[in-house]
């Protein structure tokens, strides 16, 4: 096969480079072919949708009696796309600014955008990021709230059969999902009204917030944009203004204050580079909040806890971890007793106080840097001895934590054994063995393969790449074998679809709630009303003087 190279030469005044030319180098159009789209797209906008299809729906909505809330719905997008298509370029004097249409040219107005008004620290931004998460995450809510509380409508497999759109009844149990829900976070929408109002009220609100921000950066109105007070900073040493990490996306390098370190994963404590007092404040601090999480959590669902039900039944995230430690724990795994989880969430509590006040204390009046009044806490960013020496501190810290841990299960009461309940014994250390044979089964971070040979993906031809990479040092190279990856965890939520869905329709659940005998109206109520609940009250005072009495709320 024979390929001939030439150049093929045509007239210069062809209609094609003119309009060329036109398009791509004229300094006010400046759109590219596929920005031809973007006139008729901009304004078959406003003529289009907000003309001849959201005020039509105000029509339409008034001819039937509806309410109007259609067309406002359609506004947030219709909105975003005037200011964002049409507004902002018209303000800035130039199609040059415009989105054209297209992978490339996206981004390219994507990081103009940014370079310009510093965008994704602008509230407004911030607000239009809240309205479409927020959206997506009560969208998500609702529909599985839905499927979840459906009524059985025929005796089908699945409820879907035998649904009818004209049917008189309700589709799902409003009841049990404010049930559920109100356990889950302690309050739920009581009504359809409200839930649905904040489902059009989050979205719709932040494209609002979304497109008034765009307005506002079309007539270059710099209130919240930040970059006059970075470039101010720039040229003033005397000018105090607050670091962000828009300052590394837009000027493209390190903060001009901030000195590099040399590592890759110093970024949350740029600003306290060999600054160990304020450094150990922040660590400090941030402790005391994880404690205090901790202890009012700990306080709050012992304070709900329902001895008559269930643990699994209510909603708990702490008092689980407590119970298997086998604290207050009967001979038949029921608790008998929520003291010891009273005083560990007080403990919490009191830790928290000591730890917020000496965060504060080395935040504001402590001294900048520890090397000299304290030596054992000073550092040097760079010294990497010094840098792993505190890792390792920590590491014994928790290896000591760990260490107690088994102390109590062996000579402590033990913990809660599910083959021995009451107490664990040898069987305890068996299922330890058991666990972490399977976490060396995979892990090599833990267990290095030099000391504990191969772990199983090693030893599997199906991973010989991603070792093999891994031994010659590609790093960045190898980005495109993250897609299966990708694509493995889709198919893994795929799997755990189908097979809950199938487990349910084994089950039963799939055909639905069963209308005359909803399990969440004959639950007994969490707190008893009446003559009932007074007398109650009126013995359980002296029993919450002592400390003894909150097991029984």
């Amino acid at each position: 096969m024979t390929i001939a190279l030439g150049r093929v030469t045509k007239e210069e005044s062809d209609l094609f480079d003119i309009m060329d030319d036109w398009l791509r180098r004229d300094r006010f159009v400046f759109v590219g072919w596929s920005g031809l789209l973007l006139f008729p797209c901009a304004y078959f906008a406003l003529g289009g949708w907000f003309t001849g299809f959201m005020l039509r729906q105000f029509e339409l909505a008034r001819s039937v009696q509806l309410r109007p809330y259609n067309a406002i719905a359609f506004s947030g997008p219709i909105a975003v796309f005037v200011s964002v298509f049409l507004i902002y370029p018209l303000g800035q004097s130039g199609w040059f600014f415009a989105p054209s249409f297209g992978v490339a040219a996206i981004f390219r107005f994507i990081l103009f955008f940014q370079g310009f008004h510093n965008w994704t620290l602008n509230p407004f931004h911030m607000m239009g990021v809240a309205g479409v998460l927020g959206a997506a995450l009560l969208c998500a809510i609702h529909g599985a709230t839905v499927e979840n509380t459906l009524f059985e409508d025929g005796d089908g497999a699945n409820t879907f059969r035998a649904f009818n759109p004209t049917q008189a009844e309700e589709t799902y149990s409003m009841v049990t999902a404010n049930r559920f829900w109100s356990q889950i976070f302690g309050v739920a929408f009581s009504n359809k009204r409200w839930l649905h109002f904040f489902m059009l009220f989050v979205p719709v609100t932040g494209l609002w917030m979304s497109a008034l921000g765009v307005v506002g950066l079309a007539l270059n109105l710099r209130a919240y944009d930040f970059v006059s007070q970075e470039i101010r900073a720039a040229e003033d040493p005397e000018f105090e203004t607050f670091y962000t990490k828009n300052i590394l996306l837009n000027e493209a390098l390190a903060g001009r204050d901030q000195e590099t370190t040399g590592f890759a994963w110093w970024a949350g404590n740029a600003r306290l580079i060999n600054l160990s007092g304020k450094l150990l404040g922040a660590h400090v601090a941030h402790a005391g909040l994880i404690v205090f999480w901790a202890g009012a959590m700990n306080l709050f669902e012992v304070a709900h806890f329902v001895p008559e039900k269930p643990m699994y039944e209510q909603g708990l995230i702490l008092l689980p971890h407590l119970a298997t430690l086998g604290w207050g724990v009967g001979p038949g795994g029921e608790v008998i007793d929520t003291f010891p989880y009273f005083v560990s969430g007080v403990l919490h509590l009191i830790s928290s106080a000591v730890l917020g006040f000496g965060g504060i204390y080395h935040a504001l009046i402590g001294p900048e840097t520890l090397e000299e009044s304290f030596p054992f806490f000073g550092y040097v960013w760079k010294d990497r001895n010094k840098m792993t020496t505190i890792l390792g501190i920590h590491l014994i810290l928790l290896g000591v934590g760990a260490f107690l841990l088994v102390l109590k299960a062996l000579y402590f009461g033990g913990v809660y054994d599910t083959w021995a309940p009451g107490g664990g014994d040898f069987r305890c250390f068996i299922r330890f063995g058991f666990i972490a044979c399977c976490f060396v089964w995979f892990n090599n971070t833990a267990y290095p393969s030099e000391f504990y040979g191969p772990t199983g993906p090693e030893a599997s031809q199906a991973q010989a790449f991603t070792f093999l990479v891994r031994d010659q040092r590609l790093g960045a190279n190898v980005g495109s074998a993250q897609g299966p990856t990708g694509l493995g965890f889709f198919l893994f939520v795929g799997h755990l679809w189908h097979a809950g869905r199938a487990r349910a329709a084994a089950a039963g659940f799939e055909k639905g709630i069963d209308r005359d005998f909803e399990p969440v109206l004959s639950m007994t109520p969490l707190i008893e009303t009446g003559d009932q609940m007074h007398e109650v009250g009126i013995h359980l005072i002296p029993l919450y003087i002592l400390g003894s009495g909150h097991t029984q709320i």
